[in-house]
């Protein structure tokens, strides 16, 4: 029995969740892992839209927990301090 390829993604933003998602594609077997400080994922650009659009302001942030259970990732909510 061979272990599963092992990736770490650091940053849980547009770029790491799109990787994510685009390496799922390509390697549904692959163990991911996502290192972000918050637990949430927010939408940047909508937030001066938000403030004056409630629908804008409650679509503009999700759970990043539920994000990453459905695409089977494990969460670790941290900061990275080093890597050796």
């Amino acid at each position: 029995m061979t272990s599963a390829e092992k990736l770490i993604v650091i940053g849980g933003g547009i770029g790491g969740l799109v990787a994510i998602s685009e390496l799922r594609k390509v390697n549904a077997d692959v163990d991911i892992t996502l290192i972000e400080p918050k637990d949430f994922f927010e939408v940047p650009w909508s937030s001066i839209r938000g403030l004056i659009d409630a629908d804008v302001a409650h679509s503009s942030t999700f759970s990043l927990k539920d994000w990453t259970e459905k695409h089977d990732v494990k969460l670790v909510t941290s900061y990275v301090t080093s890597m050796d």
